[in-house]
């Protein structure tokens, strides 16, 4: 397994991340230039919902629309200003990922590459 392997995070964040397939969670589906920024997210997440005793599942970490998406589920019952607050920490990392090129992690800008909208520094926008 890489060291910058999305599935190092599953081991470094078991509370947020299950490989039970019954829990839903699709996996990730960008490139490795978000890692740092995806594991970010996730110690971020991770921190906040058990300091907030929430329960989150998450579904699906893609990219869309050259931007980074994640998307979750919480419980029902939970309070819709902790709700906020998962909402805040997540919009900072997908506003992040627009300036973050998803090949290799560096500064980037939206460009479209081969008919898909990407976020690539000057190097991978050729």
């Amino acid at each position: 397994m890489e060291i910058n392997s999305y599935e190092t995070l599953f081991e470094k964040f078991p509370n947020l991340y299950n490989k039970n397939p019954k829990k839903g969670l699709w996996g990730f589906e960008c490139n490795l230039g978000w890692f740092e920024l995806i594991e970010e997210l996730s110690k971020e997440l991770d921190e906040y919902c058990k300091k907030e005793k929430i329960k989150i599942n998450p579904r699906q970490v893609k990219t869309k629309f050259a931007g980074l998406r994640f998307y979750y589920d919480l419980e029902n019952n939970t309070p819709e200003e902790k709700r906020k607050g998962i909402e805040e920490i997540i919009k900072k990392y997908e506003q992040q990922s627009e300036q973050t090129c998803e090949t290799c992690g560096k500064h980037g800008k939206k460009i479209s590459k081969n008919n898909w909208l990407i976020v690539a520094c000057e190097e991978h926008s050729k």
